[in-house]
């Protein structure tokens, strides 16, 4: 199928290398193809493109450690007490899709930034909750 041939040429495009680094990154239960053909979807299966995109990907992961960031609670992300965040910031973990992401429900008419921001907390550190 057409789909096949993109994932094959998009492995070309990428090299053993960059297969492996894609590789290395897959949540679990997630195949490579899939990844691939969902990178490939979101460029119109222009594999040049997709490559390029990919690999700002990767490097995006190993700046930002999404991975790590997932093992800290928001509290020890912004530097603040837990109390704060929610109450300021009332967000919650519902569970996980079939896939295995989180789904993560925000009530942002609630929140109220002032009194976080003046607890120190920086507009960087609550992106990265």
């Amino acid at each position: 199928s057409s789909d096949l041939a993109a994932v094959q040429a998009l492995e070309r495009e990428l090299g053993v290398e960059g297969v492996e680094a894609v590789r290395s990154i897959l949540v679990e239960g997630e195949s490579l193809e899939s990844c691939f053909l969902r990178f490939l979807r979101a460029q119109s299966f222009r594999v040049h493109q997709t490559a390029k995109a990919l690999k700002a990907h990767l490097t995006w992961r190993a700046s930002m450690k999404p991975a790590h960031l997932a093992n800290l609670s928001p509290g020890e992300i912004c530097g603040c007490a837990e109390e704060l965040l929610h109450k300021y910031m009332p967000t919650w973990h519902q569970g996980f899709d079939r896939q295995g992401r989180p789904i993560v429900y925000t009530h942002y008419g609630n929140f109220c930034w002032g009194p976080i921001l003046e607890a120190g907390v920086t507009v960087e550190k609550i992106l990265q909750v």
